[in-house]
């Protein structure tokens, strides 16, 4: 869909639910348009989609004594303010939270519009932080991009839940993300690195990137013994010139063969 507000004008709409503070995303799901929005509702089918949008969010919250600040683009019966900071310049609020003309004494201002401006902020802030670190990748695969944004609401909730614990040491959050990379991918390089039939220059090339050790062969095995009345190919020439030679070692470190003296 097009929203030419938004810096990026095209692209699937996700509606999110996040803190203002924090900016942890407690639930967010993908908009598919007035027709397909209801679809996986029951009661609240019929009700606006504004209202449904509200109703399928803020489940994850729902009797934690927590307010809810919106746009213009959800409405109901509310109550509103109409506050002129300038002349010729009028600012129209609705609020279910407040009652009456409230004013705060230090800044002069209605509270809603304090209120308004203290919480206004959290999706787009949340937007924000995903553009400066993000896993979104070029692509024509319309579930890709859904899955490069979940990917990233899963690293940033993960941070602030780190930066949250009282024991946990401040880091910036590109480092937490290279640490998280590397904890989320190290099993599988290491799978990769004991395989055996991968190329050995990869393997050695994860082997260095994880800084450990392949394994060393005790004794090489029965198949493994050089036999010197056969020529065999060795393992670190390139295809187009490995050609068989009796002139053979077997590495000690990958149990493989290699050339003398031409790949020593």
């Amino acid at each position: 869909m097009c929203i030419p507000s938004k810096p990026n004008k095209y692209g699937l709409k996700m509606q999110c639910l996040a803190d203002a503070k924090t900016h942890y995303v407690y639930n967010t799901y993908l908009y598919c348009g007035k027709n397909a929005d209801g679809l996986t509702l029951t009661e609240e089918k019929k009700q606006p989609i504004p209202l449904q949008t509200c109703l399928r969010l803020y489940q994850t919250i729902l009797s934690s004594n927590r307010n809810i600040t919106i746009d213009n683009w959800f409405t109901k019966d509310f109550t509103i303010a109409n506050y002129v900071p300038k002349k010729n310049k009028s600012v129209l609020l609705v609020s279910s939270m407040h009652d009456g003309n409230s004013m705060d004494e230090s800044t002069n201002k209605p509270e809603i519009i304090l209120q308004y401006n203290s919480t206004k902020a959290g999706v787009n802030a949340v937007d924000q932080m995903y553009s400066v670190y993000s896993s979104s990748r070029r692509t024509r695969r319309w579930p890709m991009p859904i899955l490069y944004r979940l990917l990233d609401i899963s690293a940033l909730n993960a941070y602030i839940i780190q930066q949250s614990h009282e024991r946990a040491s401040k880091m910036t959050r590109m480092t937490f993300l290279k640490g998280l990379t590397k904890s989320l991918c190290e099993p599988y390089m290491k799978e990769r690195c004991y395989n055996q039939r991968l190329p050995a220059q990869l393997r050695t090339n994860i082997a260095t990137a994880l800084q450990i050790r392949l394994p060393t062969p005790s004794e090489p095995g029965e198949s493994q013994k050089l036999d010197r009345n056969k020529r065999k190919r060795c393992s670190f020439c390139k295809p187009v010139k490995r050609a068989k030679t009796v002139h053979l070692c077997i590495c000690m470190t990958c149990a493989k063969l290699f050339a003398v003296p031409t790949c020593l």
